[in-house]
C-alpha cells in the first residue's frame, strides 16, 4: 500500500481498523524518512482496535520513498518494466536489524541475471531462488544472518485466447484484472483488433490456425483457452498445444465435441496421457449461462489451476 503525504492511499494492507492505524503510523515515517517495522496485535474480539475473532500479529514494514532520489527511481522504474515481463524476476528487500533504520536496502534480480540496487545482498543463495519454481507471493527467508523478503516480480501467468469472439471479449478484461498477461489470437482482422481488446498485452491476426504457434514462446505459465469459431480449428489449436509445456490447456464445449475430437487426436497418434491435459468441458460448474458467465467460470479454474502450480511449486522450493 502506498500511503501519500496528505493520508490518501492507493492498494490496500486490509482495510478497517488496522489500515488505519498503519496510515496513522506512517506520518512518522514521512517525519523521520526511516525504515520502520512495526508489529501490530490482532486482538479477539476488541472491535474498537482491529476487530473481531482475527487474533494473531502484523509485521509491517514501512519506507519512505523520496521522488528526488535518483537510485529509488531508476529502481523502480526497473520493477515496473519487470512487472510486465513473461520472465522471472526477484526483488529482494532486507529487514531493519532493529526497529528503526536510515535506509532500505533493495536489490532487483532480473531474468537475465543482472541485478539493480543494493547488489551486496546477492549471495548464491538467492540466485538460486531465482533458477527455482517459486511462488506469486513474498515469501520471508534468513541467508547470511539477514532477514529478507523476496518477491516475485512478473512472470504472473500468461492467458493465450485462441478466437476473438465473445468469449474471448468477455474472458480477457477479467484475466487482467486478476494478474494474468493476456495474448488474443485469431485468423479474423475484424476482431482481432484494439476495438475490442483494448486492455490485452497483444493481439496476434494469422494467415492461419495451422500456425497457431509461431513466436509464441510457451511455458509452465502459459494459460491456453481454445475458443476459435469452429471445431476444426479447435482441433487444430489442440493439436499443436498438447506438443507444448503449457501448463494450463481449456478447450470450449459440449462433451460431444470433446470425444469427437479426442477420438480423432487418438488416430493421428496422441496418447490417452496427452489428452487427460486437456480442460474440457472448460470451466468450473456453476451453471454458466452466456459469454460473460462462460467467462467467469472459465477464469475460476485457471486461478485454480494457477494457485495449485503455486502449491506444487512450494512444495519443490522445500525439497
Amino acid at each position: 500500500m502506498i500511503v501519500r503525504s496528505d493520508g490518501s492511499i492507493i492498494g490496500t494492507v486490509g482495510g478497517g481498523a488496522l489500515e488505519a492505524q498503519i496510515i496513522e503510523a506512517a506520518r512518522k515515517v514521512f517525519e523521520t524518512r526511516k525504515v520502520t517495522l512495526r508489529e501490530l496485535m490482532l486482538v479477539p474480539g476488541d472491535q474498537d482496535r482491529f476487530g473481531p475473532a482475527c487474533g494473531g500479529k502484523v509485521e509491517v514494514l514501512m519506507h519512505y520513498l523520496d521522488k528526488e532520489d535518483p537510485i529509488q527511481i531508476h529502481l523502480y522504474r526497473e520493477i515496473e518494466a519487470a512487472a510486465v515481463d513473461t520472465k522471472k524476476s526477484l526483488l529482494v528487500t532486507r529487514l531493519p536489524a532493529d526497529s528503526e533504520e536510515g535506509i532500505l536496502e533493495q536489490v532487483l534480480v532480473k531474468s537475465d541475471g543482472s541485478t539493480v540496487g543494493a547488489t551486496q545482498l546477492i549471495t548464491s543463495e538467492v540466485e538460486e531462488l531465482l533458477r527455482s519454481p517459486g511462488a506469486r507471493w513474498p515469501s520471508s527467508v534468513y541467508l547470511g544472518g539477514n532477514q529478507l523478503i523476496v518477491e516475485a516480480v512478473g512472470n504472473q501467468g500468461t492467458i493465450i485466447i485462441f478466437g476473438a469472439g465473445h468469449i474471448a471479449q468477455a474472458l480477457a478484461p477479467l484475466a487482467r484484472k486478476v494478474g494474468f498477461r493476456t495474448v488474443v489470437i485469431d485468423d479474423r482482422q475484424e476482431l482481432a483488433n484494439r476495438d475490442y481488446f483494448d486492455t490485452v498485452d497483444d493481439i496476434i491476426l494469422l494467415e492461419s490456425f495451422r500456425n497457431s504457434f509461431q513466436n509464441l514462446e510457451i511455458d509452465s505459465n502459459s494459460y491456453m483457452i481454445i475458443a476459435t469459431r469452429a471445431h476444426q480449428y479447435d482441433r487444430e489449436v489442440l493439436a499443436q498445444a498438447l506438443k507444448t509445456g503449457a501448463g494450463y490447456i481449456g478447450m470450449i464445449g459440449s462433451k460431444t465435441k470433446r470425444d469427437t475430437i479426442f477420438e480423432d487426436l487418438l488416430t493421428a497418434g496422441y496418447c490417452l496421457e496427452d489428452l487427460e491435459r486437456v480442460h474440457s468441458p472448460i470451466g468450473i460448474k456453476i451453471g454458466a449461462e452466456g459469454p460473460d458467465e462462460i467467462a467467469i467460470s472459465i477464469i475460476a479454474e485457471v486461478i485454480q489451476e494457477r494457485a495449485g502450480q503455486r502449491r506444487r511449486n512450494e512444495v519443490v522450493d522445500k525439497k
